[in-house]
């Protein structure tokens, strides 16, 4: 046993060790220093309950997933996929954590979610046979200190709607931003794909993200898709291309997947599953207020009063 430190150690005691070891040998305070100052000092514990032998953990990975629910909360588990498995071994742990909705399809997919500055976007699914290796070191490239753009990756239950993408389909990421702000990639909220048909109207893709988000149709109705500048509606539906507004469609507009599928995920094995530039992939965005913007810590240009007796 490595003499104390503060740092978090990447060692685990065996099955022997655990029966014979005890509190002192853990923090290296044995020895012939019988006035060790550290010995009164108070001690935290950390442990994880491991879901399988101890020993185990040399061939596997530790990975932390982000978890989607039916309602978009988002939270975070720990799973342990074994080095030669593949995304199927990583859904296969999730399922033990995640929760299924009480009439969902209880089938799992992996997403990719990007950050640029802390503004979410998601790109693609990764594909069922792709390595655990290679999935961590595309992730870890990206999560440096010193770049701005940063991946994830998110669990979720595939909708009943997108089990099945054929031919003139494909899933299109759909993000919340704020008009107001004069940059479409300041986005906020929770990403998500919506089902596209190419040749349908937008009103059919409003319909799906109403359902998505689980606005009610009444309120929905207020924030349905218009190219009226400076309504009323409180959410309006525009296409996003190299983080530039394109258009507000309306209901009747038909949807053209030679313009928006390019890039996504299509349900064909044959068909691209990566985005090859994915900031400038085109996508779907909630044009509505941030209601959070202005809190969480920001700073506000706003003059302190200064009270003076």
């Amino acid at each position: 046993m490595r003499p104390y430190s503060n740092k978090l150690s990447d060692e685990y005691l065996n099955e022997e060790e655990m029966l014979t070891y005890s509190l002192k040998d853990l923090l290296g305070l044995r020895g012939s220093r019988h006035h060790d100052p550290r010995i009164r000092k108070r001690y935290r514990i950390f442990y994880t309950v491991m879901p399988f032998p101890v020993l185990d953990l040399q061939r596997r990975y530790i990975m932390q997933l982000h978890c989607m629910d039916e309602n978009m909360q988002i939270s975070k588990i720990t799973v342990f996929p074994h080095r030669d498995g593949d995304v199927r071994s990583i859904l296969c742990e999730a399922r033990q954590q995640f929760r299924f909705s009480e009439n969902g399809t209880n089938i799992l997919r992996l997403l990719c979610i990007g950050h640029v500055l802390h503004r979410p976007r998601v790109y693609y699914v990764f594909r069922d046979d792709l390595s655990v290796a290679e999935l961590l070191a595309k992730i870890n490239s990206s999560n440096h200190a010193e770049k701005k753009f940063q991946l994830q990756a998110r669990v979720e239950e595939v909708p009943e709607e997108e089990l099945i993408v054929g031919d003139g389909e494909c899933l299109l990421p759909v993000a919340h931003f704020d008009k107001l702000l004069q940059d479409p990639s300041s986005t906020f909220g929770v990403p998500f794909f919506v089902k596209v048909i190419d040749g349908e109207s937008f009103e059919g893709v409003s319909e799906r993200i109403r359902r998505k988000l689980g606005v009610s149709e009444q309120d929905f109705s207020k924030a349905g898709i218009s190219t009226v500048v400076g309504n009323v509606f409180q959410y309006k539906l525009a296409i996003i291309v190299n983080n530039c507004v394109r258009g507000y469609p309306d209901k009747q507009s038909a949807v053209s997947l030679n313009e928006l599928a390019q890039t996504h995920l299509s349900g064909l094995p044959d068909k691209a599953y990566y985005v090859t530039e994915t900031v400038t992939a085109p996508w779907l965005g909630l044009d509505h207020t941030d209601k959070a913007r202005g809190t969480g810590g920001t700073h506000t240009i706003e003059r302190a009063i200064v009270i003076r007796n």
